[in-house]
């Protein structure tokens, strides 16, 4: 009967394991071997312990396989890691790599030990035992293995450190490596984020923006983009001064006649609470008497409510929900009767979902059927069934860290929205397409406007938000509301644009159903991805 050459024998395709193994030689089979070989094929977001878990199960169902000759298996046998027993420590004698884990004689040839069985080999193929991963735990120096040492006793091992892959490399499976020079704006934007692996907490957050393909112009991030593109080439400079530059205008948002009625009304206000409660009573007979759905009746009912909160405004807890209830609803008045419909009490955003979707294919990630959720909106306005902005809101005593991270959060939020509305089958140019979003801390706010620059997205600052909390300051309002009445007009015109687009898309979708004989295949979104990092895995309890 012919001996089995262990040296080259490969696991048959029919046997349920891994595709390492299958790849491999018997021989070179290893456990950090194994772990990088994951990595590589999509298990990046794995932890090394759940990969080792991984490796053992592997090897215990190898054993376990009818597929597999005996004599394989006592290889399998030695391979496998083992408690060391008490007591009883190995020959000091022996020298071993990771790769084969063979014993490697002085002389020159290696002997690979099997139990009580061993085979020689020639000192040509001995490079097939040896790699540059490969590394060694050398007790002693000396003889090779005792052919009568037996094949369970403990095995000690030296494996090299944690592999220095970075989970990010993966992310995007057509952007070039990092060390590389960026070949256009939006490749310049990406690597941004190598830079800022592992630093400050505001660097982390440019970490973020970047591998989503994001420039932001507010908050903490901006001035960290602006050192890291003065050091790039001139042309990449020019293309960040001119997405810089590129400032959207919002629509006007208040008509003379409103301004003028909140000038006189405020006027009063600084000189008679008395007198200014009498004007704002005799406006509202006179608004009554046109359209109820007036900007003037909207303009008087706010303010009227306003400064019914400010009544209460000394007993107020400053919380998070006690700020939004104030805020939430003067927003309910500015829309008004528009066809804008407000979704609050922190409702899971579909865009976020659809980009955590879009991050599992890129990590090849999507075959787990664990369940995804998306993350909690305080806020978000949506219309003809499609989310156009999303709204966040903090108690005052926020700490400066959890804001930036909030901010963050919500832009990349607002930049999956657009996203979504730029893939509708829009008639009109889908790249002039803006969206904006706001984020609150207690009584005041800021808007910032995000819309897409050379493919990639870009966050700049719309303006400042402030409720008043006194009589006396009831004159900022105006300015908060003309902000806000341009957020609602800006809104409805791409309420306008995209009603046809959701019809069409929608009669598509459904002529596909008929026309198709399988279920259609998803295919991967080329816009800039927005990155969400990944839900926790769930552990099947089937699986072994």
């Amino acid at each position: 009967m012919a001996q089995e050459n262990v040296v080259d024998y490969m696991i048959p395709s029919n046997v349920n394991c891994s595709l390492y193994f299958k790849s491999k030689p018997l021989p070179q089979w290893n456990r950090d071997d194994y772990i990088s070989y994951r990595k590589e094929n999509g298990s990046f977001s794995l932890p090394d312990g759940k990969l080792i878990e991984d490796y053992n199960n592997d090897l215990a169902k190898l054993l376990a396989s009818e597929d597999i000759p005996d004599g394989s298996k006592r290889v399998i046998k030695s391979i496998q890691p083992k408690a060391t027993r008490k007591g009883k420590q190995k020959s000091a004698t022996n020298s071993y790599n990771t790769y084969s884990q063979c014993a490697l004689s002085k002389s020159g040839n290696a002997s690979i030990t099997f139990g009580e069985t061993a085979s020689k080999v020639s000192s040509d193929s001995q490079e097939a035992f040896t790699s540059p991963c490969s590394s060694s735990s050398t007790v002693g120096v000396g003889s090779s293995m005792s052919e009568s040492e037996p094949a369970d006793s403990p095995v000690t091992t030296n494996y090299s450190s944690q592999s220095n892959h970075r989970p990010i490399d993966k992310l995007f499976e057509d952007e070039p490596l990092p060390d590389t020079v960026p070949k256009d704006f939006r490749d310049a934007v990406f690597k941004a984020g190598y830079h800022y692996v592992n630093m400050e907490p505001d660097e982390k957050n440019t970490l973020k923006l970047s591998l989503c393909h994001i420039i932001c112009f507010v908050g903490a991030t901006a001035p960290i983009y602006d050192h890291f593109f003065s050091t790039q080439d001139p042309a990449i400079r020019l293309l960040y001064e001119a997405a810089k530059a590129d400032v959207p205008k919002l629509p006007t948002g208040l008509t003379d006649k409103a301004r003028s009625l909140m000038d006189e009304l405020f006027t009063t206000a600084s000189e008679d609470e008395n007198a200014f409660h009498l004007k704002l009573a005799e406006k509202k007979l006179e608004a009554l008497k046109g359209p109820c759905d007036s900007q003037e009746m909207q303009i008087l009912s706010i303010i009227e409510y306003v400064v019914l909160c400010l009544v209460r405004s000394n007993q107020r807890h400053k919380s998070e929900l006690s700020c939004y209830r104030i805020t939430a609803f003067i927003i309910e008045l500015v829309l008004g009767r528009s066809p804008l419909k407000i979704i609050d009490g922190e409702n899971t955003s579909q865009a976020m979902k659809n980009a955590q979707l879009e991050n599992q294919r890129s990590c090849l990630d999507d075959d787990d059927k664990k369940r995804l959720i998306g993350r909690k909106i305080d806020m978000i306005v949506s219309g003809h069934g499609v989310e156009l902005s999303s709204s966040e809101w903090k108690r005052e005593q926020t700490v400066l860290v959890t804001i930036e991270q909030q901010r963050v959060k919500n832009i990349r939020t607002n930049c999956a929205m657009l996203s979504n509305i730029m893939h509708l089958p829009i008639d009109d140019n889908s790249d002039n397409i803006t969206t904006y979003g706001m984020d609150w801390l207690g009584m005041v706010g800021c808007m910032y406007a995000i819309t897409a620059f050379k493919d990639i997205y870009i966050a700049h600052d719309a303006g400042g938000l402030v409720m008043s909390d006194d009589i006396g300051t009831l004159s900022y309002l105006e300015d908060t509301l003309e902000l806000l009445f341009s957020f609602k007009h800006h809104l409805e015109d791409l309420c306008k644009r995209i009603k046809p687009a959701t019809g069409r898309l929608k009669c598509s979708n459904q002529l596909a159903k008929l026309y198709s004989t399988s279920a259609p295949n998803v295919k991967r979104v080329k816009a800039p991805v927005v990155f969400f990092s990944p839900t926790k895995r769930q552990k099947n309890p089937n699986q072994q």
